[in-house]
């Protein structure tokens, strides 16, 4: 066997939780090799050493204390278990209700967007808005000058504009770097 297999069954074997056959097989094999025997007395002795400190930090009393407060727990939890068990009922009935009123609703229609009709008539300066009113302030002309007519301006005048050879000529300087 390795070194720290015969270590860990040192370990077990001083502190009782090996069973009566484990403990017999690693015992006999123990007396037939005293290098491991070796390695299992260390081990034994490092068991006692730190069981021997570990009582002595902790001595009698510490004993006691460690069994009250593992048997005051329970008693702690028992006097809250109502007001949890409340508590989650009242959290359980909220999801409920939440999710029951939100499917129980009945569909609100959609509305659908608004969409902007471009009309074909130009908007017209009123007729209080004048140009020859509008000299003496820069804001009035500025106001007038967006309610005169305009021509449009059309998308893609260069492919428009002319016949053929222009097309052609716009389509050359275009593709003139490729």
């Amino acid at each position: 066997m390795k070194r720290d297999v015969i270590e860990r069954l040192a370990i077990d074997s001083a502190a009782g939780e090996l069973n009566e056959d484990g403990q017999s097989l690693f015992e006999a094999y123990l007396a037939e090799h005293p290098g491991a025997k070796q390695w299992a007395e260390t081990m034994f002795r490092t068991y006692r050493q730190t069981e021997a400190a570990i009582g002595s930090k902790i001595g009698s009393a510490g004993a006691s204390i460690a069994a009250v407060s593992v048997e005051s727990r329970p008693a702690a939890l028992a006097r809250w278990r109502p007001a949890l068990r409340w508590a989650a009922v009242v959290f359980v009935a909220a999801l409920v209700g939440a999710g029951v009123g939100r499917w129980s609703r009945s569909p609100r229609p959609v509305q659908k967007p608004e969409r902007a009709i471009a009309s074909a008539n130009r908007p017209v300066a009123p007729a209080s808005l004048d140009l020859e009113d509008a000299n003496g302030s820069f804001w009035r002309a500025k106001a007038v000058a967006m309610f005169e007519p305009r021509p449009y301006r059309q998308a893609n005048a260069a492919m428009q504009a002319g016949g053929l050879w222009q097309k052609y000529e716009h389509y050359i300087k275009e593709k003139y770097h490729e």
